[in-house]
């Protein structure tokens, strides 16, 4: 099982292969795990560099994020790190 605030990356045969993406839950299913990756998508990205989304009162909005929903059976994750909680000493 992959914890909460794993960074992880989807791996070859994935769609999203290659990405980077934060684990936002994990739930059990039957005899597996399921778990739900967050991963930010950038201002600019498809867009003109200087094209940076903004709201209804013109304030820029920050990347986005997609989430995508893992089986682990899948095999199309791998952990590559952890999110810091706030203690240095971790």
């Amino acid at each position: 099982m992959i914890e909460r605030n794993s960074v992880v990356m989807f791996v070859n045969g994935h769609k999203w292969s290659g990405c980077l993406g934060i684990v936002d839950e994990t739930r059990k299913c039957g005899d597996d795990f399921r778990y739900m990756v967050r991963v930010p998508i950038l201002p600019g990205i498809n867009r003109d560099a200087d094209a940076i989304p903004e709201n209804e009162e013109g304030v820029p909005v920050p990347g986005y994020s997609s989430y995508i929903y893992v089986m682990d059976s899948s095999n199309s994750i791998v952990t590559v790190g952890k999110i810091p909680t706030g203690d240095m000493n971790e």
